[in-house]
């Protein structure tokens, strides 16, 4: 469009009127807006959308252009720092624009972009911003910088958070396998703007969900697969759940009386009572030897009791199994040893001396050499009349022949 047209024919006229257009160019130039660029290169900044709830993603966006005629502009770099609050949603490209993004702990780095002529481009990363009250967040980036076609001192762009963090659980899902009668137990950990209430259904008989600590736990009293929900919720939207599948089983069956069963030998003739027990399946147990023997004199109960008095002295190995109502088994080896205790016959006589024709006592005591108490050990014997057979004692020696009493 053409505003006007002057012909001069005069020189000097020419010039006067080139300056009056030079002067009237600079006044325009001093009433325009100050650009925040030099050269060619462009950038814009913003947030789609520009409003979100605290926790919800959105998008960062820089957009680069090349304004520059005819020329392509190469390393093109920039850094990006978050405001408090703001964070990643997710990891962003690192290829972008012909650069390199890198991913910072707050915030990121874009080195070596590069816009073709006339070439428009998006550095885009997914972020955002928690905060328990609404805030508007700001946040500036520059200089962007290129290697030919200038710089942008900086851009800027504003976010509207509305406030309120939505629930998260964060533990993992429940442990996917319980035994029954054995301690089972969770932890439930979660986030979002206080308070939050986590609720938990489907849980299998015998545990419990107790919302002061944040903790599932008890003794699993059926066995079964369930289903078991948590749901946590604060008033901020939405509401987080969690789903985990459990399966209670019976633990296996188990011998678990130690080996040895007695710590000491057996002795003959003593009594013994002994127990194996079991764990696990699901009671009553049977047991039973499979291999091997007891000794003679002990026998074993279903229940696993070993009682009686064992007879013979010798090592005796042999293998008890347990066996529960579903038919699970399971067995264990022992060995019992016998043996027999050295003994010492001890005598006495009670009143020792006597006279003739006194009653005395001939006292016999078993005691074992070792010093420890045989069964039944004690004293044997009984009353006596003494015999014609000297004795000694205090009174004069009694001749040895027979004597008669007087008649009473």
């Amino acid at each position: 469009m053409t505003l006007f047209r002057c012909r001069l024919s005069f020189p000097g006229l020419r010039v006067a009127f080139a300056a009056l257009l030079v002067a009237l160019g600079g006044m325009l130039a001093l009433s325009a807006p100050v650009a925040a660029q030099s050269g060619g290169l462009g950038a814009t900044m913003q947030f789609a959308p520009a409003t979100i709830a605290s926790g919800k993603p959105t998008k960062l966006r820089i957009r680069l252009r090349n304004e520059a005629v005819e020329s392509t502009i190469g390393g093109i770099s920039f850094d990006v720092v978050f405001p408090d609050g703001m964070r990643f949603r997710g990891r962003p490209e690192t290829s972008q624009c012909g650069g390199t993004l890198t991913q910072g702990a707050n915030g990121y780095q874009f080195r070596l972009g590069f816009l073709g002529v006339d070439e428009t481009c998006l550095v885009d990363a997914t972020v955002t911003v928690d905060s328990d009250a609404s805030v508007t967040v700001t946040l500036v980036v520059g200089p962007i910088s290129s290697r030919n076609g200038g710089s942008v001192k900086s851009v800027q762009a504003s976010l509207t958070v509305n406030g309120g963090i939505p629930p998260k659980i964060t533990s993992p899902p429940l442990p996917a396998q319980g035994m029954l009668g054995i301690d089972y137990s969770h932890q439930v950990t979660v986030t979002g703007t206080a308070p939050v209430v986590v609720t938990a259904d489907g849980l299998p008989p015998g545990l419990a969900y107790d919302d002061s600590t944040r903790r599932i736990s008890g003794k699993p009293t059926l066995a079964g697969i369930y289903t078991v929900g948590l749901r946590a919720i604060n008033g901020v939207p939405p509401a987080d759940a969690q789903i985990s599948t459990v399966e209670i089983r019976n633990p296996p069956l188990q011998i678990v009386t130690p080996v040895p069963l007695s710590s000491t030998p057996l002795i003959i003739a003593a009594p013994v009572s002994l127990v194996v027990e079991a764990t696990g399946g699901l009671p009553p147990y049977r047991f039973e030897i499979t291999e091997g023997a007891l000794p003679p004199g002990l026998a074993l109960s279903e229940s696993g009791q070993i009682t009686g008095m064992p007879t013979t002295s010798g090592t005796f190995p042999f293998t008890v199994r347990a066996r529960d109502v579903l038919f699970n088994l399971d067995s264990r080896a022992y060995e019992l040893v016998v043996t027999r205790i050295a003994t010492t016959l001890k005598l006495g006589l009670a009143p020792n001396p006597a006279v003739a024709g006194q009653v005395v006592v001939l006292n016999a005591t078993v005691e074992p050499s070792s010093g420890r108490r045989l069964p039944g050990a004690g004293r044997l014997g009984g009353g006596r009349r003494a015999r014609a057979a000297p004795i000694r004692s205090r009174a004069a020696p009694i001749p040895s022949r027979r004597t008669r009493r007087a008649p009473r």
